[in-house]
């Protein structure tokens, strides 16, 4: 878990969502990790729900495009296992047959405990500036932020050569996108995502 007691304020930061992204700017915010880690992946159960130290903290979210994000997963997967393989495949194995265990998923845990805080990676910089603490700190967070998130230094990391905000669309056909809305439907309706916006 991830929390910021001075602002209380809990982060649900699910994989590929710009998490090393805000990561950067939280802890400047005094981010603390419950895990050994700089920042965990968790999302909310029982050992979250079960602490009264924190039941009245605000919940914030990072969120990303599903098909966007797919594309992000894919590509960590690669990396992860150092071979390349059709995306199609890593559809299959993510979402269809369940498999591959990458938080595919993630919004379920918040259909019943709808965050008070959704981080939108494509509207990051805008929507950081509403949480506490932020625009208090702000001299103090520029730099991360310029750095980070203007600037966006890990799409260094991406294998195909294009670094453009939307280059994930290239992946995507009729039938794709038609896999990933009909097994996400909720993630697209719970964070404002467009079934066309592969297109």
């Amino acid at each position: 878990m991830n929390y910021i007691d001075k602002y209380k304020l809990i982060w649900y930061a699910p994989m590929r969502n710009c998490t090393r992204a805000l990561s950067s700017v939280f802890k400047e915010l005094g981010m603390i990790c419950s895990s050994s880690g700089n920042f965990d992946h968790s999302l909310p159960d029982s050992r979250v729900n079960n602490d009264i130290t924190k039941t009245d903290y605000k919940i914030v979210l990072s969120v990303r495009n599903p098909y966007a994000r797919l594309v992000s997963l894919w590509n960590l997967n690669r990396l992860h296992t150092d071979t390349d393989y059709p995306f199609e495949d890593f559809v299959d194995g993510a979402i269809i047959k369940k498999t591959l265990s990458y938080q595919a998923y993630y919004h379920t845990g918040f259909i019943n405990n709808y965050p008070d805080y959704i981080i939108h990676c494509e509207r990051m910089k805008d929507e950081i500036m509403l949480l506490p603490g932020v625009l208090e700190n702000i001299e103090l967070l520029k730099k991360r932020i310029i750095d980070t998130i203007e600037n966006n230094r890990y799409s260094d990391e991406r294998k195909n050569l294009d670094k453009s905000n939307d280059y994930w669309k290239i992946y995507y056909n009729k039938d794709l996108a038609n896999i990933i809305f009909t097994n996400l439907k909720e993630q697209f309706e719970m964070f404002g995502y467009d079934k066309d916006s592969w297109l």
